[in-house]
């Protein structure tokens, strides 16, 4: 949990940095924490692990300790719609902000072709009066995170306020570590990037535009969820319950969704254009005083990651589409599409990678069980054959793993990343049977909840195998394009590998 302490110092910088009436009246902002329910004893705990300059604690018995703080603090009273005009107040970026992004964006990245062209459109819309639903489609690889970026850091430079969130918290998550491990952003920068039950409360109302990411991932009530409430923390139930995508419509400002649906890669993930039109059409019917506009913009199509570029997408889309039939072959030397004999000779590979120099990651599909191989440490690793030993970064938070084994991310772990090589291990859940590729929803881990209890079913009907047909097919389509320079691939289905084999040029 976090420490209240710094909770509390996260409001406190807000309020100074983003809240303009505090900044024009040079209101000092300082804060504390009160724990009225929790006596010095039972805290102790949390005063070991107090930084110097935090905002102090005070506990049960400390309340006239706390009234004289607050009489010392508060040596003037305020005037008397102070805290009115403060709430009411719209988010501004500090100017020191304003500065470091202004320096940083020197070193950004170029926007090319059509992102250059959205990024115009967006920043030349926002400049007029709000009310716009702008929605940027685009592949796997087209940069729509970039051209979220830049416009986040563009409104920002230009004393404007908005706000970043993805529809796939581990990709946020990531991300923000990103950026800190990079240090080239200022701190202020990532309080920017909230998580999506952030923009859907009331005070989020207030910045002028709010981006979303991976906007497939939006719930939409009358879609109906599968994954049931039991295994889902219960303020991620409570989120997929509630209809994010028409929230954030009656949110002030602009809103501007980055959608692929081809990669809708759990139970829930259905948001697709269709539904945002749809959309937009009710809250126009239903709050005709606060009307929305659509805009769609070109679709991106250019490919930036993979080294074959649209080559490689049309693999990949190709090979994983409904009707399962790659329409291109792929040069493995040129696009450094691999297929190998074994998991561990991914791994091997892998490790050569690494060892130039190259950043790598290890992912696959969720068909090995974390529990009920009782040889496994802990109950949380698996094995594939007599020579792999691995385990999935979730169930191995809380514990150590011995040596050997090897961390595998799953498509909610690397959905979002990129490295320059990739290892994916493909399971038994896509084989290659009679000239198509084709899913076996059954074969999924019972502890995938991505699939929303579909593979616990005895006897799923059509619309179940649907989707857990469009998951499977959409995690792969992830998993194959997360490299920039190479893919080593490993499938568990024999036919599967033969045919990868001949489309690769023999691998």
């Amino acid at each position: 949990m976090l420490h209240p302490a710094v909770q509390t110092a996260a409001y406190v910088r807000e309020l100074a940095e983003w809240n303009r009436e505090v900044r024009m009246l040079e209101l000092e902002v300082t804060g504390a924490v009160w724990l009225h329910n929790m006596s010095r004893r039972s805290g102790q705990a949390l005063l070991e692990r107090q930084e110097s300059g935090e905002p102090p604690l005070f506990f049960r018995e400390n309340r006239e300790m706390l009234k004289t703080w607050l009489q010392t603090m508060l040596s003037e009273p305020p005037a008397p719609d102070l805290l009115w005009r403060i709430s009411q107040s719209p988010l501004r970026p500090a100017p020191l902000l304003q500065d470091a992004l202004r320096h940083s964006r020197k070193r950004t990245i170029c926007l090319q072709g059509a992102q250059q062209r959205v990024f115009s459109g967006i920043l030349e819309a926002a400049k007029c009066s709000s009310g716009r639903i702008h929605v940027v489609q685009g592949g796997p690889g087209t940069g729509k995170t970039v051209v979220a970026l830049q416009l986040l850091m563009r409104l920002l430079e230009q004393g404007r306020s908005g706000l970043y969130t993805s529809g796939c918290a581990p990709a946020r998550r990531n991300l923000i570590g990103s950026i800190k491990e990079a240090g080239e952003l200022p701190r202020g920068f990532t309080d920017t990037l909230i998580p999506l039950t952030r923009t859907l409360a009331p005070g989020c109302s207030q910045a002028e535009v709010i981006l979303v990411d991976d906007a497939q991932r939006l719930s939409r009530k009358h879609k109906g969820i599968a994954v049931p409430d039991r295994s889902l923390p219960p303020a991620l139930a409570a989120l997929q319950r509630s209809d994010s995508l028409d929230q954030l419509l009656h949110a002030s400002g602009d809103l501007v969704l980055f959608l692929d649906e081809t990669q809708q890669v759990s139970a829930d993930d259905a948001c697709t254009l269709q539904d945002i039109r749809q959309a937009v059409r009710d809250h126009n019917r239903t709050h005709p005083g606060n009307p929305k506009d659509l805009i769609v913009h070109p679709v991106l199509q250019e490919q930036q990651r993979m080294r074959q570029g649209q080559a490689a997408l049309r693999f990949v889309s190709g090979l994983l589409d409904r009707k399962g039939a790659a329409e291109d072959s792929l040069d493995a030397q040129e696009s450094g599409f691999r297929v190998m004999a074994t998991p561990r000779a991914v791994v091997r590979a892998l490790e050569k990678k690494q060892a130039q120099g190259d950043s790598v990651r290890l992912c696959g599909g969720r068909c090995w069980p974390a529990a009920g191989q009782k040889e496994e440490p802990g109950g949380c690793g698996f094995h594939i054959g007599s020579g792999f030993f691995g385990y999935w970064p979730q169930e191995a938070d809380q514990k150590t793993m011995p040596e050997g084994y090897l961390r595998v991310d799953s498509v909610q772990d690397i959905q979002g990343q990129e490295a320059d090589w990739t290892g994916v291990l493909i399971g038994p859940d896509l084989v290659f049977r009679q000239g198509n590729v084709q899913t076996v929803w059954h074969k999924r881990t019972p502890q995938d909840w991505l699939m929303g209890g579909l593979q616990q079913q005895l006897h799923p009907g059509p619309a179940e195998c649907q989707v857990a047909d469009r998951i499977i097919r959409d995690t792969y389509r992830v998993l194959l394009t997360r490299a920039r320079e190479g893919c080593f691939v490993w499938c568990a289905d024999k036919e599967l590998k033969a045919y990868l084999q001949e489309l690769s040029g023999g691998g």
